[in-house]
């Protein structure tokens, strides 16, 4: 918990008006949320390990359930929900009268999330991914 301070303030100077990530487009972040899938690729022995020892769950080798199942999970949401961050849409509501009505969908800031102890690194995901896309 003592590191939910920097992260609000961290929160609060992106979503600031004029920062670089509130002027980013979509297909920017996009792009970012697929590198981050990547980077986990590539890192991916170290953080089944590092799930391992944080959780106690086995790595999963040949096949079998483990960590390197969350691993594989956790990288096929990103590349998901990647797809999704270009594609912020609202809908059209059907009112009386000559009014055009509408929503507009778009993260709005910090979210705080106690996570149950067999996914962490999947369900940390989870919850950065609906401050990004708020579709998810």
């Amino acid at each position: 918990m003592s590191h939910t301070p920097s992260q609000v303030a961290a929160a609060k100077a992106a979503f600031a008006v004029g920062s670089p990530w509130r002027s980013l487009n979509g297909s920017d972040r996009r792009d970012l949320m697929l590198k981050l899938a990547d980077l986990v690729e590539r890192d991916r022995a170290f953080l089944e390990v590092l799930e391992a020892m944080d959780n106690g769950k086995p790595i999963g080798t040949d096949g079998r359930y483990g960590t390197s199942v969350d691993l594989h999970l956790v990288i096929q949401y990103l590349r998901y929900a990647a797809g999704h961050a270009d594609k912020v849409l609202g809908s059209q509501i059907p009112v009386d009268g000559h009014i055009f009505a509408y929503t507009r969908k778009e993260p709005v800031g910090v979210c705080g999330a106690i996570i149950p102890w067999n996914f962490p690194l999947l369900v940390s995901c989870f919850v950065a991914i609906i401050e990004v896309d708020p579709k998810m």
